[in-house]
């Protein structure tokens, strides 16, 4: 599976170049400029085969009856265009994840490299990372099975922001008294759970947490390992209950020498490392790794069944 980099920023350096106008004559005239052939199906959808080196080589323009009434102008008919940026993966290939956080990681990154900081961040399964350059919006968003540019009229963004927060209002009110299925709750235990499954489980768990969503890991004796996506980071803390633990197995030089810092101010022994997001596959390995090096060693955490694990 491959992404065409050099091909997304040519679009994306177009983009940012056009004067958009958001009419269909507009998007139209940036189309033949890409070498993007369309084919229009019906009013709100246009199908793309782009000039990108992906299989297959497509997108979609898109346009959007009811923001079109609410909230644009009459000859504003366009709202977006998207095109794919990675070959498409076979869903049922369990090395699919890892390739869509690798690409996802590399795109993000050249992007950075051309624009700067990005101003839109969404960490997650299906993750997001935007740059806002006034008359365009340019997204690089990711699906179950491939990545793709968006460039999306900024009126209508904001427009779509405040309707999917209202329904994220609504959907709590409506669920305020019923358990959420997966929060709080332990992972199931496997009978034969080895360290490189708990490894490996918690890697792909770690890459799919989306901004403020904590994964904690909780030892017999007290002792936590939590996961944290904040911001643009993945922090990883240590609690060390000192009042159960083994002094002869715990001291401080341990986890200066193993790359983890003190945090200031706390009760307890608490040691952090992190990494930056967008992150390639093997920096979430890394940063588990180290976890789990934690458990094994001062902790002295002998079965991973013996964990509990949480995501908050």
């Amino acid at each position: 599976m491959q992404a065409d980099i050099d091909g997304a920023i040519r679009i994306a350096s177009m983009a940012d170049e056009y004067d958009w106008q958001w009419t269909s004559g507009s998007a139209e005239q940036f189309c033949r400029a890409a070498q993007f052939q369309m084919d229009r199906r019906n009013p709100e959808v246009a199908i793309l085969q782009t000039s990108l080196k992906v299989s297959p080589p497509i997108g979609l323009v898109m346009s959007n009856r009811e923001f079109l009434a609410q909230e644009g102008e009459p000859d504003q008919s366009v709202v977006q265009i998207s095109v794919r940026v990675t070959d498409t993966g076979d869903e049922s290939d369990p090395r699919l994840h890892v390739s869509l956080v690798d690409l996802f990681s590399e795109l993000s990154k050249s992007f950075i490299a051309e624009w700067g900081s990005p101003t839109r961040t969404s960490p997650g399964e299906l993750a997001e990372i935007g740059w806002e350059l006034g008359e365009v919006t340019m997204m690089l968003s990711s699906s179950d099975s491939s990545i793709q540019l968006d460039l999306v009229n900024p009126v209508y963004l904001n427009w779509w922001d405040a309707v999917a927060e209202d329904d994220e209002d609504s959907d709590e009110d409506d669920g305020a008294d019923e358990d959420d299925e997966t929060s709080g709750q332990n992972s199931p235990r496997s009978t034969s759970l080895t360290w490189g499954d708990r490894r490996n489980a918690l890697t792909a768990a770690v890459t799919r947490l989306p901004n403020g969503a904590e994964l904690v890991l909780t030892t017999p004796g007290g002792h936590s390992i939590a996961f944290t996506m904040d911001e643009c980071q993945l922090i990883s803390q240590v609690a060390v209950d000192c009042g159960r633990c083994d002094q002869k197995s715990y001291n401080e030089t341990w986890f200066t020498t193993n790359g983890w810092k003190l945090s200031p101010g706390t009760p307890q022994p608490r040691w952090e490392r992190s990494i930056s997001w967008p992150a390639a596959y093997r920096e979430y390995e890394a940063i588990v790794d180290a976890a789990i090096l934690v458990l094994r060693d001062p902790l002295q955490i002998e079965n991973p069944e013996d964990l509990t694990v949480e995501v908050l």
